[in-house]
């Protein structure tokens, strides 16, 4: 076998080892990224839980509704103060 033919050779079975493993590496590949999202959602959740983020969250969304309560307050007592007043006016008139 000459020299030539021995460089086909060797070619066709690099060819051969790259069409199948091609299958591979995408196994791989979507192997790996199912890995690196389940371990990025356990270790999430673990800092979360860490530094109290979830507690921190569920604490301003009673914040916002406790404020929300306190604005209807404070606009009434506005509304009848504001009242209050015109009424004082209209009798110095």
């Amino acid at each position: 076998m000459d020299a030539a033919g021995a460089a086909q050779k060797e070619n066709n079975h690099m060819e051969e080892f790259l069409n199948l493993s091609s299958g591979v590496i995408i196994s791989v590949i979507l192997l790996t990224t199912l890995i690196a999202i389940l371990i990025f959602l356990i270790l999430r959740n673990f800092w979360c839980w860490y530094y109290k983020i979830n507690q921190r969250v569920k604490n301003q969304e009673e914040m916002i509704e406790l404020m929300k309560k306190q604005n209807v307050i404070l606009e009434s007592i506005y509304t009848r103060v504001l009242k209050e007043n015109k009424n004082k006016i209209d009798i110095n008139v």
